[in-house]
């Protein structure tokens, strides 16, 4: 089975680390179709544009998103952040981080909601305050987790839309 991957390698050593991650993903046999896309400072310096809702729409389309560090300290603090980071999350709902750690005999999955901090309030920290965009997914994460948690590792990845 191939997958259908979007590429954004970013800024700085981004690059870089997506080239060695797709390296191990290669040594590990998995077939991907990949998209490259540039975002990140280099654009935006260049063009005034941080993820164009063509780009966007695009992106939608992928069955995954490989994404690099993004930015400089030529771009003002929360362009990037809240232009490509946040605007990533909160219109492709993805609300959840897995992150698999299978190192006999330890069998871990850390589950971590992306609903604190810079999440909450579309970017700005808002320490003791709600959320204003609540993920619509995010009630069921701890949902997901424990069953997760007592299932094979195939079914770490959460549901995607149209799943059921």
């Amino acid at each position: 089975m191939r997958h259908r991957v979007a590429v954004i390698g970013g800024d700085g050593i981004g690059p870089e680390v997506v080239l060695e991650a797709l390296k191990v993903v290669a040594a590990a046999g998995v077939a991907l179709d990949l998209v490259d896309y540039d975002l990140g400072a280099r654009r935006y310096l260049a063009t005034g544009e941080v993820l164009p809702d063509p780009v966007l729409d695009e992106l939608r389309g992928h069955d995954a998103i490989l994404l690099g560090a993004v930015g400089s300290p030529d771009v003002a603090p929360g362009v990037l952040e809240r232009g490509l980071l946040l605007r990533l999350r909160f219109d492709l709902d993805l609300y959840v981080n897995v992150r698999p750690s299978l190192a006999p005999p330890v069998d871990l999955v850390v589950v971590r909601e992306n609903t604190e901090g810079v999440y909450a309030g579309e970017g700005a920290p808002c320490a003791g305050a709600r959320p204003t965009r609540w993920p619509p997914r995010a009630r069921s994460t701890p949902a997901w987790a424990w069953s997760a948690a007592s299932a094979s590792p195939s079914s770490w990845l959460p549901p995607g839309p149209g799943d059921t």
